[in-house]
């Protein structure tokens, strides 16, 4: 069991893995007592279908009970090509101003 609820806030990074990610899923369904904190996803991806990966790992954390506010994607073309800066760093500025 993952007990998250003295937490104001959660940071979830993970990779895209074909169509599963056995070691997120195995997180997922261990969360308790999650209604507190406000999650912010971050995935890496480098393939294909990320976006309904992305929605079907918010649908589930939701689920579970999770306040998911906002996701951050970053493919292996931006971390290749270096344009993924910008994203990354507006995503921390959002996620530094929920923090208390």
């Amino acid at each position: 069991m993952v007990d998250l609820s003295a937490y104001d806030v959660v940071l979830l990074g993970f990779p895209k893995w074909t169509f599963s990610c056995p070691p997120l899923n195995r997180f997922i369904r261990r969360l308790r007592n999650v209604g507190r904190p406000k999650f912010y996803l971050f995935m890496t991806c480098g393939g294909f279908d990320e976006q309904r990966f992305l929605l079907s790992i918010r649908r589930k954390l939701t689920k579970t009970g999770c306040n998911v506010i906002e996701s951050l994607m970053v493919r292996r073309k931006e971390i290749r090509r270096e344009t993924y800066w910008a994203s990354v760093d507006s995503f921390a500025k959002r996620l530094e101003k929920s923090c208390p």
